[in-house]
């Protein structure tokens, strides 16, 4: 076990670590936005959201690297053992096959994972589409104007204010009105 860990240093492990868990995060919000239509380059989630998303997947990354880690453990294991009775195998090869299926079993256990944060993201995506639909919003324009149409606000970042069309029928994905806050005098939410 010392060996390992000479081989293995720590930052290399919580580097690896993180980047799971960014990778989590980054497609939890990937397809939450996409399922609205919208680029995640417009949206611009910070670091820190994309990590606490991915934080909310930690348990399931653990018991994968787990699963993982035993996976590999076994198949050592066999092959020594097969080594011992037959001698076709050398320790080398044996440690290299347990390798790399191991890898291939954690590769099959984060798709299945990823792809279970899309449907987490996208139904997630549709409960706040129910939620917002009966919220209304006014924008009012430089000019004076109201906004016309029936909308509810989604959110606004520093260049655009982003609003659900709650025209569009219940059953139908919803449509996105993106105004630019230079146009806005002010926003009325109820």
């Amino acid at each position: 076990m010392d060996r390992l860990f000479r081989i293995i240093d720590a930052s290399l492990v919580t580097t690896i670590i993180s980047g799971l868990l960014y990778v989590l995060g980054y497609n939890y919000y990937l397809f939450y936005y996409s399922y609205f239509g919208i680029n995640l380059l417009v949206r611009d989630p910070e670091i820190a959201y994309i990590f606490k998303k991915g934080f909310d997947f930690s348990g399931y990354l653990l018991v994968i690297i787990f699963c993982t880690v035993l996976v590999y453990m076994v198949l050592s294991h066999i092959f020594l053992f097969i080594n011992g009775k037959i001698n076709s195998i050398t320790l080398k090869q044996g440690k290299a096959i347990a390798v790399a299926l191991s890898l291939c079993a954690f590769m099959f256990a984060f798709t299945s994972l990823l792809d279970y944060v899309q449907s987490c993201a996208e139904y997630t995506a549709l409960v706040f589409v129910k939620a917002k639909r009966s919220g209304q919003a006014t924008l009012f324009l430089h000019d004076g104007k109201k906004l016309p149409g029936s909308f509810s606000f989604f959110f606004l970042n520093k260049d655009n204010v982003v609003l659900f069309n709650t025209g569009v029928p219940m059953g139908k994905k919803p449509k996105l009105t993106i105004v630019p806050s230079l146009n806005i005098s002010y926003i009325e939410v109820n």
